[in-house]
Formats: C-alpha cells, structure tokens, sequence
C-alpha cells in the first residue's frame, strides 16, 4: 500500500507516492507529496505528463492518500469533480487492500473548476 498525492487525467493518474512504511508521520496518518513542488520538479516523459505540465498544477482534479494504521483506514481526500470510476483507480494506483477506505472533499483539493479563485492560463 501506498500513500501520496495524485493528480487525475482524463481518467489516468500521475501521483509521486511511496510505501507506507517509507511515509512522513503527522499526527496519527502517514502521509507523503506535495502537489506544487511535485508538479514544479516534474520531468515530463510521457504524453499525459507532457500535458499536465502546459498547465499550472491546480488545473486538474487532485487528491492525496493518507493511511491511518491505528484505525485501519486509507483516506482518500478527493476533490468534488473526481467521479466513481476516478476514484476506483486511485484506489488501484494506490494499492490498498488491507484498509478500510474513506473518501473525502476537502477545500484544499479543488481543481481551477471548483474553485472560482484559480484562473486558468497556459
């Protein structure tokens, strides 16, 4: 299993994660990333990534996977335009098999379409 920060695509993901084992502890979750230092230190490689970079890292639906160990839990904090499907493959991405998962919004996850205070310009 795996936490990290994550960015969706048109249905793919691009995420900078590590093991659980490998994560940061901040009170009782493991976590790890940060979505503008990952976005600004990306290499593109791939077409998917060759199209995040033209836009600034909060164009796109974004979410992070924390784990909380004492409770058996892998939270997935999604931003509202993520859909089902979307969510299904973070969880994929991710590789949680052994948690229960919660998904939830959270303010600071909010793509430049949810939040009226991003603009968008490439």
């Amino acid at each position: 299993m795996k936490v990290g920060i994550f960015f969706s695509l048109g249905g793919e993901i691009i995420s900078d994660s590590v093991h659980v084992e490998d994560g940061e502890a901040v009170g009782d979750a493991i976590q790890y990333g940060n979505h503008y230092e990952f976005w600004k230190a990306l290499k593109p490689r791939t077409s998917t990534e060759h199209s995040f970079k033209v836009w600034p890292y909060y164009a796109f639906p974004r979410g992070k996977v924390v784990c909380i160990p004492g409770e058996r839990v892998c939270r997935i904090y999604a931003d509202p335009c993520l859909k089902r499907r979307d969510i299904a493959s973070v969880i994929k991405h991710f590789g949680n098999r052994d948690f229960a998962i919660e998904v939830k919004n959270d303010k600071q996850y909010q793509c430049a379409k949810c939040n009226k205070y991003f603009a968008l310009v490439a």
